[in-house]
């Protein structure tokens, strides 16, 4: 087991929530009570830096004075329901918490388990992920070639991601007005995207079936008007700051709680920064003026 050094924060609070032998829960009561201030959450999992017994490091982050942190770290043996089961019971023992969104992944196992455990959450699936769905498809579907050397379809691929900024209202509508610009040897992916993202059309009318993800899981019009994060980036981010920290694939154990530790010690900084009322740190120019260019068209 953990040595008792690693099991404490440098504040001397109790940093194991939960263990067994398929997850161990790093956080504290100092991190739960802030997670239960944030009104939206963000989850993620990180794959390459987990133990060899373990499967991924799962992290839920949460916006607290516009600043994203980590507040939970989770180590799981797999994927499944019943290995994220255990950790939203223990995660649930401390405060009946009400966030407003969750921002996940298109994992079919966290989308259940958020909307079992959290049900008047709003459940936002990464634009980020909705994309790389998307653009894997393209060659699955043999229209790589075609992709590469014919503008306009790939800006027409570009246009079906770009109906996540659509008002869900005007969604379907504006698919169909999309569609009419594709080849008839484009159906392969129009069958996808009807599949998993729209609904396939039933009969002559405008009724369709039920898709894989609801138009709901991946629209984020409303994300970019509330001026709220669109995608996981700044939990990627982290994720790709962590990994370099870590720096080694498959740490023990031991060696990975050091450098939960080290985080946790620099959120704890920042946080009480953000309490004294400091302001969040700045965005980079270009992507605050991305942010502001997306809502004007948006709002158009």
């Amino acid at each position: 087991g953990l040595p008792l050094i690693l099991r404490q924060t440098d504040r001397g609070e109790n940093f194991v929530l939960y263990e067994d032998n398929s997850t161990v829960t790093f956080t504290c009561d100092r991190n739960l009570s802030v997670l239960n201030q944030c009104e939206h959450w963000f989850m993620d999992g990180i794959f390459s830096i987990c133990p060899k017994s373990y499967y991924q490091l799962f992290t839920v982050h949460g916006m607290y004075s516009l600043q994203i942190v980590p507040l939970v770290y989770d180590l799981l043996i797999g994927k499944d329901t019943n290995d994220y089961d255990i950790f939203f019971q223990q995660l649930l023992l401390k405060y009946d918490y009400e966030p407003e969104s969750i921002l996940v992944d298109f994992e079919s196992a966290t989308l259940k388990l958020t909307k079992s455990y959290f049900p008047d959450a709003i459940q936002i699936g990464c634009l980020f992920h909705f994309g790389q769905c998307l653009w894997r498809e393209v060659p699955s579907l043999g229209l790589k070639n075609k992709y590469t050397d014919d503008g306009n379809f790939r800006m027409n691929v570009k246009k079906l991601m770009a109906l996540a900024f659509v008002p869900v209202a005007d969604v379907i509508k504006a698919y169909s007005f999309l569609i009419s610009d594709f080849d008839n040897e484009d159906n392969p992916l129009f069958n996808y995207f009807e599949r998993v993202w729209v609904g396939q059309k039933k009969g002559r009318g405008s009724r369709r079936s039920k898709p894989k993800f609801s138009l709901q899981l991946w629209n984020i019009y409303k994300r970019v008007i509330h001026d709220l994060p669109r995608s996981n980036n700044a939990v990627e981010g982290w994720h790709h700051a962590f990994n370099n920290f870590v720096s080694i694939k498959h740490p023990s154990i031991t060696k990975l709680a050091k450098c939960i530790l080290r985080e946790q010690s620099r959120f704890e900084v920042d946080i009480e920064r953000l309490r004294a009322g400091e302001p969040p740190k700045k965005k980079k120019k270009i992507y605050a003026n991305l942010d502001a260019r997306l809502k004007r068209i948006a709002l158009t």
